[in-house]
């Protein structure tokens, strides 16, 4: 099917060519227009989502959701940049303000086609009584709040933990890379800033929630609302770069599979962009333009995040009356911003943004006497997520790639790379806080000895190309030694996945796409390979665990959806074994909830030591016996009917399932392997076993002859539940299966399912044939 439509905005002609798995493929004969068609497009299939996404991230919900959503507003209005947009621009280099511009002016473009064409607009807007807004360029870059923002909570939390003395509590909640001691200044005021105090900050990263109450909210009850449920799961990716020589072809191969939390529609989009000196295909966010993760013809490049980058700085200052507060011996005053937040019938509600030198005040501790504030990266001119990906989708090798990382700021990432020369390489990108005498460990007071020394660019600090062994993998771990400078942080992911990564990928000089799209759906979880080798050394048979002994003798440590012994060893390992391991730690149980998740790799360092073997031949019979107890309450007496999918599954229910949105809409219930601790990652909430983080895209390139490449993205391309792409790649994704990444027109064109034109009218609005 051919349409094509007459737009106001474009110079010339654009096609986009939407195939049987409706990944558009755009193209455009002049990059003004091609950003312009991402940006209609993007609202063509994600409009009610990437409109949601404007008003979250610019505090505009509660002018049509009412007074459920001011909290939220308030929360992100906090931390938008406020800065010079021309600094702004200016760091992104040439041409980022015209990308910007063309891209909100593409989707404005289909706004008002839809207004046009109201059988165009999505049902979720009428059936939530909102309306699409038109962008500016400056909303696709002053919005933070999407970003991956990590660590003020682990700094609060851990000055709570030393304060009651509960060192070792914290040390297993939070393994230290590499390991420094950590003392909290007797004199600092921790009665003051209660966890409660990032309740901003979490509430300003949170998604957006359709709760029935919140959305009948009463005026009254705006402060109710101010405390986000935490979804759980852990984030983090995969990626891996194997050079030729280790190949069956002699051709580089890359992979990449970011891990975020799972959501209807997906976190990520495929798109295809061509224009004369541009043909990138890949996975980006449909907010935003360019891709961050994809090939351009001459280099394939992934991305993972590199966690251990501390961006972010907790400062406590001493209130100086309702306007100023001290810094160090120096009186200072609170910047304040008085704005009205529109309420649905309600007129508005006035707020004030307050701030010190360093950034967003959060919280008034003990009635007044103490500002908490936070300073970050993401507030810096530049610093925009992910938008410096437009500097690289046109880079022709590996160096010239490298370059341009140098200006990349937030958030911190793990690039590999290939190119059609053959070479591969690492290069973590991401502005890096110059600390000098602290670390970041802890939250600090507002003095002047605590303040930054300026940035460093971890591209200029690390990095290594065609390294002897043949590949370049990275999951998140500890991957920078000692360098003789100080640490760039201290919390990373523990390594499992990335251990595993290494084990598959060595030694082999025959890889293929094939062997890659299997090992990104590795079940194999390192942590339950540890944890069999503890179980034989220290369970006794007749203690009330021989059937648990039974089922897991044999066991290999794989978290298939279809295995009993993974039901019952996660039950066991996440429900008894560490709340019990903590209780011996800390002799309180109110903490686990707290702390909770706590450190793979902390618990398992501790319970190999051999000091702790007494503690493990006393407890590991219980727990496991306490384990099968629990697996036969949930899926009944017979172990042949356990299996871990049963308890661990995924329904991509879309946001309003829970008000009653299109019920013939039911999500499919998807029973998956996995852990956060696999290759093939799944993680899930305190709350119970259903999946809430993973890879919704994973891509396998074939660097050269690309359209052997592979890809996936769950649900489905378009956001539009009234759309057959929808959710049509839920199940193949469940499935561990892919779809091609076609990038040759020739075969564009022979899996091409419908075709827009879209032609330039100025001034003439919009009209449309269809043929």
């Amino acid at each position: 099917m051919e349409t094509a439509y007459a737009v106001s905005g474009l110079h010339r002609c654009v096609t986009i060519t939407v195939d049987r798995w409706g990944i558009a493929h755009i193209a455009a004969q002049n990059r003004d227009d091609l950003f312009f068609a991402q940006g209609y497009n993007a609202a063509r299939d994600r409009l009610w989502q990437i409109d949601l996404w404007r008003k979250r991230g610019l505090g505009l919900l509660s002018a049509e959701l009412g007074p459920g959503y001011v909290e939220q507003d308030r929360a992100n209005r906090l931390f938008l940049y406020r800065g010079s947009m021309r600094d702004e621009w200016a760091a992104y280099g040439e041409g980022a303000h015209a990308i910007a511009r063309a891209f909100a002016a593409g989707i404005n473009a289909y706004i008002d086609q839809v207004a046009d064409e109201p059988a165009l607009l999505p049902p979720e807007f009428p059936f939530l009584a909102m309306q699409p807004q038109k962008w500016a360029a400056e909303d696709v870059v002053r919005i933070r709040t999407h970003g991956l923002i990590r660590n003020l909570r682990s700094k609060l939390l851990r000055a709570h933990m030393l304060a009651r003395g509960l060192d070792a509590v914290d040390a297993l909640r939070q393994k230290r890379t590499p390991k420094t001691p950590v003392r909290l200044d007797p004199g600092f005021p921790i009665e003051d800033v209660p966890l409660a105090a990032l309740d901003l900050h979490a509430l300003a990263t949170a998604p957006v929630t359709f709760e029935k109450a919140r959305l009948n909210a009463r005026i009254d009850e705006i402060g109710r609302w101010r405390t986000p449920a935490s979804a759980g799961g852990a984030e983090g990716s995969n990626n891996w770069a194997i050079g030729g020589a280790h190949t069956s072809t002699g051709r580089p191969i890359l992979a990449s599979d970011p891990h975020r939390a799972h959501a209807v529609p997906s976190l990520r989009y495929l798109v295809h962009l061509t224009a004369p000196g541009i043909d990138v295909i890949g996975a980006g966010e449909p907010a935003q333009p360019g891709i961050v993760i994809g090939h351009n013809g001459h280099l394939a490049f992934g991305l993972t995040i590199f966690t251990g980058l501390d961006q972010e700085e907790l400062y406590c200052y001493p209130a100086e009356g309702e306007s100023g507060y001290r810094h160090g011996g120096e009186t200072r005053n609170i910047t304040r911003i008085r704005e009205e937040i529109a309420v649905a019938g309600h007129g508005s509600v006035p707020v004030d943004l307050e701030f010190t030198h360093h950034g967003p005040i959060l919280h008034r501790g003990g009635g007044g006497p103490t500002l908490v504030a936070v300073r970050s990266v993401w507030s810096e001119p530049g610093s925009a997520p992910y938008f410096h990906a437009t500097r690289l989708i046109g880079t022709r090798d590996i160096a010239g790639f490298r370059r341009e990382l140098d200006g990349w700021s937030t958030p911190p990432v793990n690039f590999v790379c290939a190119d059609i020369a053959g070479d591969i390489a690492w290069s973590p990108a991401g502005r890096a806080p110059i600390r000098k005498g602290f670390d970041g460990l802890l939250p600090l007071a507002g003095a002047p000895e605590n303040e930054w020394g300026g940035f460093t660019a971890l591209s200029a600090r690390y990095g290594r190309t065609n390294p002897e062994c043949g590949f370049i993998a990275t999951a998140n771990e500890a991957n920078v030694g000692d360098d003789g400078e100080a640490p760039v942080g201290f919390e990373w992911t523990e390594p499992s996945r990335a251990l595993r990564i290494d084990a598959l990928l060595a030694g082999r000089t025959d890889h293929d796409i094939a062997a890659s799209c299997a090992f990104q759906n590795d079940q194999t979880s390192l942590v339950a390979v540890r944890m069999r080798a503890l179980i034989a050394q220290h369970t006794r048979r007749g203690a009330g665990a021989d059937r648990a002994l039974d089922l897991l003798r044999d066991w290999p440590g794989t978290m298939s959806a279809d295995s009993a012994a993974a039901a019952l060893f996660e039950i066991w390992w996440t429900r008894h074994l560490l709340p019990a391991l903590l209780l011996q730690v800390s002799e309180d149980p109110s903490l686990f909830t707290c702390v909770s998740p706590l450190d793979p790799a902390a618990a398992l360092d501790l319970l190999e030591t051999p000091e702790r073997g007494p503690w493990c031949d006393a407890n590991f019979a219980r727990t496991l016996a306490d384990a099968w107890t629990e697996a036969s309450e949930r899926m009944g007496d017979d172990p042949a009917r356990w299996a871990w999918g049963r308890l661990h599954g995924i329904a991509f229910a879309h946001p309003l399932a829970g008000l009653g949105f299109m019920p013939e809409r039911k999500a499919r219930r998807f029973g998956v392997g996995g852990t956060d601790s696999t290759i093939a990652a799944a993680g899930y909430g305190a709350d119970g076993f259903s999946v809430t983080t993973g890879a919704s895209v994973r891509m396998v390139i074939d660097v050269g002859n690309w359209d052997e490449s592979r890809w996936i993205n769950t649900p489905g391309q378009s956001g539009d539940p009234r759309s057959s792409h929808f959710d049509d790649l839920e199940r193949p994704w469940a499935d561990g299966a892919y779809v091609p990444m076609l990038y040759r027109q020739d075969a564009v064109d022979a899996a091409a399912e419908r075709r827009f034109t879209l032609t330039p009218v100025p001034d003439a609005g919009l009209s449309r044939s269809t043929r």
